[in-house]
C-alpha cells in the first residue's frame, strides 16, 4: 500500500501507524515541484470560491 501524506506539518497528516504499516510512504514536501500548480493558472484574489457551487460560497461575503 502506498500512502502519500506529510508527516512535516503540524500536527502531522498522517498517522504514524499508517506511515509504519504502508509499503511506500511518500512525503507531500518531496514531490512538491512535480504536483503544485503554477501560480498564474489561478487567481490569487484570497478566495478560492471560483470552482464552487453557490451553495458553499460564504454568505457574509459581499461581491461588489
Amino acid at each position: 500500500m502506498t500512502v502519500i501524506s506529510t508527516v512535516r506539518s503540524q500536527p502531522p497528516m498522517v498517522a504514524d501507524e499508517l506511515r509504519r504499516q504502508s509499503d511506500i510512504f511518500i512525503e507531500l514536501d518531496d514531490i512538491r515541484d512535480q504536483i503544485e500548480r503554477e501560480s498564474n493558472h489561478r487567481q490569487d484574489n484570497g478566495q478560492d470560491n471560483d470552482f464552487l457551487p453557490p451553495e458553499y460560497e460564504d454568505p457574509q461575503v459581499e461581491i461588489a
